[in-house]
């Protein structure tokens, strides 16, 4: 593995991207195997920095979730607040940890650039957008499903970085309204004015 063979090449710290909901068993495989990751490079003989990204903000504008037919479809309820994190963000994390192993060397760190409710997502991409977005959360749809929801009403899919904290110490990090203007304004126009169930083809 890559953790393997920066032992070996005597790499003096390991900087390793997670899982907001690492630390215990969640019953999602790909959630679960962020916990074994962990856990095995925690053992090498090295400075190990764990980063847990909340969810990606990426994910929000993602064809699967909607917007092309004016309602985001997420996770949480609509008045849950849950994190998210621009997946830029994190490799900016990744370098200000690579750049100060002292500060950083053995330690777990939270990260999320905004906290939002359904609600205020829904009111943000609405500006965004410049039409109306609706929000609901998914429909019940499986094992998975089910459980990726169950953890976000427990909170530990839900996140629980400091925000504030976090901001003085990486003030790039992108809220949501930000990576709307920035580097999410493509994403949104482009699932925006992607053909839609039912659409002639353009």
């Amino acid at each position: 593995t890559v953790a393997d063979l920066a032992e070996r090449l005597g790499v003096a710290h390991f900087v390793q991207s997670s899982a907001v909901t690492a630390g215990a068993a969640t019953g999602v495989g790909h959630l679960d195997t962020k916990n074994r990751v962990e856990a095995y490079v925690r053992k090498l003989g090295t400075a190990v920095t764990i980063l847990r990204p909340a969810t990606f903000m990426e994910l929000l504008v993602a064809p699967e979730t909607g917007l092309g037919q004016g309602r985001l479809s997420f996770l949480m309820r609509p008045d849950q607040a849950m994190q998210f994190i621009a997946v830029r963000d994190i490799g900016r994390i990744a370098a200000t940890v690579f750049g100060a192993p002292g500060r950083y060397a053995d330690r777990t760190l939270e990260i999320a650039g905004d906290a939002l409710t359904g609600e205020a997502l829904a009111e943000r991409l609405t500006r965004a957008a410049g039409r109306p977005i609706g929000y609901r959360r998914l429909p019940a749809g499986g094992e998975v499903l089910d459980r990726l929801m169950a953890l976000v009403d427990d909170g530990r899919l839900a996140g629980n970085a400091d925000l504030d904290a976090l901001r003085a110490e990486f003030p790039f990090l992108l809220g949501f309204d930000r990576w709307l203007a920035g580097p999410g304004a493509g994403l949104l126009d482009e699932v925006l004015r992607a053909p839609q169930e039912g659409d002639a083809p353009r």
